[in-house]
């Protein structure tokens, strides 16, 4: 599935100075204190066990975060064997069809024609009939599994990459059809926790990327859930990622409101304040001393998310949970950088959380 940026380039592209400003103001001065009693509690998770070794991983991780948060596991047992029905189906079709051209041309006698009448099985009539009804979307497997899902309101939900599929090869199939269909269906507001066929122990660091252009609160969300994860030896990191696409865009948007046309494009100036912006706010957050974890680091990038992302993968030494906060309105169907992180994520073959909250 491809996601297109070119509308949030232009959305940046049209603000105006003052809306820039504001981006630049953002970062707060004052503290934000993220307080024990104020970390969403983790009540529900629900997991999906399939046929596939990655759904028998996920089976497990539910199992360990249910014991480890004593939250109630819910698990959903499922596995898409249309193919499998459909290959039996054709067969049955097929072979009834060459039998009754068979009788029809061996059965014709002095020019006329055999009557023919195919009996079968009541159960396997019924069969055919089923399978060759156009069937409505909450009827298929996908829309069933976002009915239970709504119905269990689960705070976490734990999936194997892709649902129902193994990975022929390493960069085939990501997510996965019904992964996507899940995570662009506004009606489900868990959390979801994505692993692969590779991911063999729980996390031993939890990292979180931000984005400049978020708003403070977005971050805030995402830092309590973070910490609705965390024990006493978690590590934990936020890293705030400013694009050099958003740099070159807000400094496109300046320089259009100087009077020397001639000018370059103010891009360290630009650089350096979107930086300035994004490490007040993260250095804002203060952690309550009550809060189990091993400690809290932050850090400002520049760059593109896959190579900030890369960068922080390759040099991790152990399994990290990597968490992005899809950052949509009502009309959107999904983060295109959410998807980006956990593609990205799933390929270094650790676990990637997509956080709604």
């Amino acid at each position: 599935m491809i996601f297109n940026n070119q509308g949030y380039d232009s959305l940046v592209s049209e603000r105006r100075q003052e809306d820039i400003d504001a981006m630049f103001k953002g970062a707060t001065t004052s503290k934000i204190v993220i307080d024990k009693d104020s970390i969403p509690k983790m009540n529900k998770i629900l997991a999906i066990l399939d046929s596939t070794l990655q759904g028998q991983i996920a089976l497990n991780y539910g199992i360990q975060l249910s014991r480890q948060y004593d939250a109630e596991l819910f698990i959903l047992v499922s596995d898409d064997s249309v193919e499998q029905f459909k290959l039996i189906i054709d067969s049955t079709v097929e072979t009834v069809n060459g039998l009754v051209a068979k009788a029809t041309e061996l059965g014709e006698v002095n020019d006329k024609k055999p009557q023919i009448d195919v009996v079968l099985g009541q159960r396997i009539e019924n069969t055919l009939q089923e399978f060759s009804r156009v069937q409505a979307d909450d009827d298929l497997l996908g829309g069933r599994l976002v009915a239970k899902m709504i119905e269990i309101d689960p705070d976490l939900i734990i999936l194997g990459t892709p649902l129902f599929h193994e990975r022929e090869h390493r960069d085939s199939q990501p997510l996965g059809s019904y992964i996507t269909q899940l995570l662009t269906t506004s009606k489900i507001r868990s959390n979801f926790l994505l692993l692969n066929e590779n991911t063999k122990e729980l996390p031993k660091s939890i990292i979180s990327f931000v984005t400049v252009n978020q708003q403070p609160r977005s971050i805030l969300a995402l830092v309590y859930r973070m910490f609705s994860l965390v024990t006493k030896d978690t590590k934990v990191k936020v890293i705030g990622v400013v694009e050099d696409k958003t740099i070159e865009t807000v400094a496109r948007v300046e320089a259009s409101d100087q009077d020397d046309e001639s000018s370059a494009l103010p891009i360290m100036e630009v650089t350096e304040k979107l930086r300035n912006s994004m490490s007040k706010t993260l250095e804002s957050l203060v952690i309550e001393d009550d809060i189990p974890h091993q400690s809290l680091k932050t850090e400002v990038k520049t760059g593109s998310i896959s190579s900030v992302l890369k960068t922080t993968l390759d040099e991790l030494d152990e399994t990290g949970m990597i968490l992005v906060r899809s950052v949509t309105e009502a009309r959107d169907n999904l983060d295109p950088v959410a998807v980006q992180v956990a593609q990205l994520t799933l390929g270094a073959n650790h676990p990637c959380l997509i956080v709604w909250d």
